[in-house]
């Protein structure tokens, strides 16, 4: 499911989507990434357990990287492995100084 879709489920007050295209939208990087067809269950992972060797081998081959790093960086709320990060990796990186 998409996590701005999840995201704007769980706060009732947010505004409401544009149109169905919007809320359904993708940035057209995702159609060439390495991981596209493989299903989020093994993306999503458990905070408390370190991704599988295979997600992260997967993506520090992916062509995309950089553009799906970039695009959960600008999400706070993206959870799982994006850009071959963790979401602990990538508060780290939005918050040097906490880490």
């Amino acid at each position: 499911m998409n996590t701005a879709f999840t995201h704007w489920l769980m706060k009732p007050n947010e505004p409401d989507w544009p149109s169905l295209v919007g809320l359904f939208a993708r940035p057209s990087w995702m159609a060439d990434a390495a991981c596209r067809g493989e299903g989020h269950g093994k993306y999503v992972i458990d905070v408390r357990h370190a991704p599988a060797e295979a997600v992260l081998a997967t993506c520090a081959e992916c062509a995309v990287r950089a553009d799906c790093l970039a695009y959960a960086m600008a999400q706070p709320d993206a959870v799982g492995v994006w850009g071959g990060t963790t979401e602990r990796e990538r508060r780290a990186m939005r918050n040097p100084a906490v880490a």
